[in-house]
């Protein structure tokens, strides 16, 4: 059930990353809003950090051949917030709602000026 939960959240991420978001949005918002690196943080807190780094492989690299950049660099940025996701979860121990929002804010943010 949790791989297709998994499977289901890649897909709609991509799906909307690659084809809602720059067709709605304005440039300047769609250029910073990473659909799947929300997803890769979003496993590492849940899962680990191998979860989260593998995740963030994965999604980065399918990121990367759908949109028109450079192979990998988007599955570097993803495998970099998937670690720092699981490392501040087995760090700050994140139950509570509030918790889980601050790491994911700060492991986002490691992934994007990363």
């Amino acid at each position: 059930m949790r791989l297709l939960y998994f499977s289901l959240l890649f897909l709609v991420a991509l799906v909307l990353q690659t084809v809602v978001v720059p067709v709605s949005l304005p440039f300047w918002f769609a250029s910073a809003l990473d659909l799947p690196l929300l997803v890769a943080v979003h496993i590492a807190i849940t899962r680990s950090k191998a979860a989260g780094m593998f995740s963030g492989t994965l999604l980065g690299y399918l990121q990367d051949s759908l949109s028109a950049g450079i192979l990998g660099v988007n599955g570097l940025a993803k495998i970099l917030a998937g670690y720092t996701g699981g490392f501040l979860r087995e760090k700050f121990f994140t139950q509570s709602p509030g918790q889980r929002f601050g790491t994911m804010l700060g492991a986002v943010a490691v992934g994007v000026l990363g």
